[in-house]
């Protein structure tokens, strides 16, 4: 195809419904190419794509979202400033939203997040973003965040985010969810909640902790609620201080196998 070809194809082509790999990925193209015939979601794929052309395509013709462009952002944000014009006096929330989850210390002194009536999924995002800074918690409605999402800043800030909680609100679940990840706040935990609560769950956490010792907390139930799962997890942990008052006759097949894995000695209670 001739020179003179190619300009005339280029001059008349649907630019939208090609796709973008003809036009990022080929260089012999560039200067046949009408870049301003681009559709503004391409331009933004194109650019994505292949950074070099960020110099052909005028994006500041084009109206975005910064969610339309966050892509882009994540492998460079500086070019936000380069090629795109936002008013970051006046961002819509869901644009503050995309922009904060970027995670850069320079939108925190460009935008007053504390202006934002931001949910609390949307501020789950952007505390992730800042990788669990307490001094990005403290500037949002952190008081809203559920307990799964509480749980989860414990377990990336250990204490350090401690006293802005209140861990009444972690179940047992969330507890052991987060005692795996920081054991620590075992002298923080409720154990009442454990007690009252589903047995198996006060067994994971008794055979969590060599110390301190938990073991205690299993004389507070009732041992007629433990299930067969329940009762394979305690001999393993600890067989001389439960083969006693284990009920064998729940223990099946399955249990068997994973007991002899641990403890072989004890196949001589299987029944």
């Amino acid at each position: 195809m001739s020179n003179e070809e190619l300009k005339h194809i280029c001059s008349v082509l649907d630019y939208p419904s090609l796709e973008d790999r003809y036009i990022c990925d080929n260089e012999h193209v560039y200067p046949y190419i009408h870049w301003d015939k681009l559709d503004k979601m391409q331009a933004i794929r194109i650019v994505s794509r292949n950074k070099k052309l960020l110099d052909k395509i005028n994006l500041k013709k084009y109206t975005y979202k910064v969610k339309d462009i966050f892509f882009l952002l994540q492998s460079d944000y500086k070019l936000i400033f380069k090629f795109f014009d936002f008013d970051y006096n006046n961002l819509s929330q869901e644009d503050a939203h995309a922009i904060f989850c970027l995670g850069k210390d320079e939108f925190l002194k460009l935008i007053d997040i504390t202006k934002y009536n931001f949910g609390f999924i949307e501020m789950m995002d952007i505390i992730r973003a800042y990788e669990y800074k307490r001094d990005v918690i403290e500037k949002l409605k952190y008081q809203i965040l559920k307990n799964y999402q509480v749980t989860e800043i414990l377990m990336n800030t250990g204490k350090e985010s401690l006293d802005l909680f209140n861990i009444e609100m972690l179940n047992t679940l969330n507890w052991l969810d987060l005692l795996s990840q920081q054991p620590e706040f075992i002298y923080n935990c409720d154990f009442e909640k454990f007690i009252k609560g589903d047995p198996f769950n006060l067994i994971q956490l008794v055979v969590l902790f060599d110390k301190p010792d938990l073991t205690y907390l299993i004389d507070k139930i009732d041992m007629g609620d433990i299930t067969a799962f329940g009762w394979e997890k305690l001999l393993i942990y600890k067989p001389e201080q439960f083969i006693n008052h284990c009920d064998f006759n729940k223990l099946n097949e399955n249990n068997w196998m994973e007991i002899s894995l641990y403890r072989p000695e004890l196949l001589s209670y299987k029944l």
